[in-house]
């Protein structure tokens, strides 16, 4: 039997418990949030060192621009990737602090309590991202963009260099 708030109508102490899981098991979707975090500036400065090796070293010559534009590509991929598995994260802390909050109406144990209270959501698309996944999405995009941008300048430099087109 289950209670008006989709919980397992039973005693205190196991309600107590399951709130405590929760807190536990949000502060580790924020830790693993930031450890994805700290893997996708790492991956990101690594593809960008080795992309500055390709594009400012010697000739630009064709296979110099195909590992360049390899680069490139992933790393406009696993920013898009990563970005979206830190955004998840961010979901499943906020769904684990709904769920707490609905425990044993712990709305003023951690959280002021909200004018118009929002319904439980069903599923963790339905939660918002917050301020830390809007900010990891325009991250994401700014990435993408960077990455476009340095293909597009490759291909640029090597036509220069191989069309004659003078560029610049």
């Amino acid at each position: 039997m289950a209670d008006d708030k989709g919980l397992p109508a039973q005693d205190f102490e196991r309600h107590k418990m399951h709130s405590e899981q929760l807190v536990t098991l949000a502060i580790a979707a924020v830790e693993t949030a930031q450890a994805w975090l700290k893997f996708l500036i790492t991956v990101e400065a690594a593809l960008a060192t080795g992309f500055g090796f390709l594009a400012l070293g010697q000739e630009i010559t064709f296979p110099r621009l195909v590992l360049a534009l390899i680069i490139c590509f992933f790393g406009a991929g696993l920013a898009r990737i990563l970005a979206d598995v830190i955004v998840r994260h961010q979901r499943w802390q906020g769904w684990f602090i709904k769920k707490h909050v609905a425990v044993l109406d712990n709305s003023t144990a951690v959280f002021p309590t909200p004018v118009e209270p929002e319904p439980m959501p069903t599923t963790i698309a339905e939660i918002k991202t917050g301020v830390i996944g809007e900010a990891v999405g325009r991250i994401q995009s700014g990435l993408v963009g960077a990455w476009a941008i340095a293909a597009v300048l490759m291909i640029l430099r090597f036509a220069d260099k191989h069309a004659g087109l003078r560029l610049w």
